[in-house]
């Protein structure tokens, strides 16, 4: 299922640059409340698998628009799978040291990581500095 959806979005996109110019909601692929089997750009939305993984082998990054647009971006666990340690269980353990809930520490570190990794394309959160993130913005 996952190949054809990457067939889909590479007959839609041959060069990746061309999806970069697409309109944001076109690239996005599902707008806030619509049913997950009825995306409004159904390529887009169902290539984000394909898309991340670009960026986890180091391929392209992403415009912070995209990357504030989708609800959900999981990178966590298919970096992982990639051997790629983002780092986000020790923020995690050290938010919920400092008395945050685990659940908030998590869905916080969680998102954040993902998307300064996203961004970036660095992976370990030992190196992100104020002055790499505010380049990266």
């Amino acid at each position: 299922m996952k190949l054809r959806f990457l067939r889909q979005f590479v007959e839609r996109w041959p060069r990746l640059s061309g999806w970069f110019g697409a309109p944001l909601v076109e690239r996005v692929g599902r707008l806030h409340g619509e049913p997950y089997r009825c995306p409004s750009h159904p390529a887009c939305f169902r290539a984000r698998t394909y898309l991340v993984y670009l960026v986890l082998r180091g391929y392209t990054t992403f415009d912070c628009p995209w990357l504030f647009a989708p609800g959900q971006l999981a990178i966590i666990e298919p970096a992982a799978a990639l051997g790629i340690d983002l780092g986000a269980k020790q923020l995690v353990d050290d938010a919920i040291d400092l008395g945050f809930s685990p659940n908030s520490a998590r869905q916080a570190m969680h998102w954040s990581v993902s998307r300064i990794a996203l961004r970036t394309g660095v992976f370990d959160v030992t190196v992100i500095t104020e002055d790499r993130f505010a380049d990266a913005l």
